[in-house]
């Protein structure tokens, strides 16, 4: 599995304080028995820097401009690591 960054952002988190939430795309390829890629499989991660909380859910689309979409939504709305399931399951029902 690969990760891209896409974007950084610096939120007030209220109680929690200033943090930062780290964006990016997870890739996985599926690979021919001889080596060639044959397909990419994308997902979507969060991490929130200075602390443990970070999630991820992979294998969303081989479409790689939904993720796109989804990843700006995500990051868009703020969402954190702890809602990504939850924001993510309505984003899918909609986009893909």
């Amino acid at each position: 599995m690969r990760k891209i960054e896409v974007c950084r952002k610096n939120v007030n988190l209220g109680e929690e304080g200033d943090t930062e939430l780290v964006y990016y795309i997870t890739i996985d390829e599926v690979l021919s028995s001889n080596g060639v890629t044959l397909l990419e499989n994308y997902g979507v991660g969060i991490r929130k820097t200075g602390g443990c909380e970070e999630d991820s859910v992979r294998g969303i689309t081989a479409d790689s401009r939904k993720i796109g979409l989804i990843i700006d939504m995500l990051a868009s709305g703020t969402v954190t690591p702890v809602g990504l399931r939850d924001v993510l399951s309505d984003l899918v029902e909609i986009l893909v």
